[in-house]
């Protein structure tokens, strides 16, 4: 029985670290994908793009994504602006919560930014 326990304790060590062990490597791939997208950012400033988020924000209305000019952006933050209704409005959000950024064409094609 003691021998089965032991077994157990080991097994169950070994799948701990090596669940830290990945997320150790996931976290650098996650800050080179946000300062990519942050690089991004700025040379949209001024232009149409199509923001993709990872979750919906619902408190800013916004599902899947969202299209519309790129006012501003900083370090934490991103400020769009579009027309809704014969209404321009704008939302800000932070820059951790985008997955993907398209720059829009005039001529409605979608040109996928690095």
């Amino acid at each position: 029985m003691t021998t089965f326990l032991l077994f157990v304790v080991i097994g169950l060590l070994v799948y701990i670290i090596s669940n830290l062990e990945k997320q150790k490597k996931e976290k650098p791939a996650d800050e080179k994908k946000q300062a990519s997208i942050k690089q991004t950012l700025v040379r949209c400033k001024g232009r149409f793009c199509e923001i993709t988020v990872k979750e919906p924000l619902a408190s800013v209305d916004i599902m899947n994504q969202i299209k519309g000019i790129l006012i501003d952006s900083d370090d934490e933050w991103v400020l769009i602006s579009y027309s809704k209704r014969k209404k321009t409005v704008q939302k800000l959000f932070r820059i951790s919560l985008i997955c993907d950024i398209k720059e829009l064409s005039a001529h409605g094609e979608d040109e996928v930014l690095p």
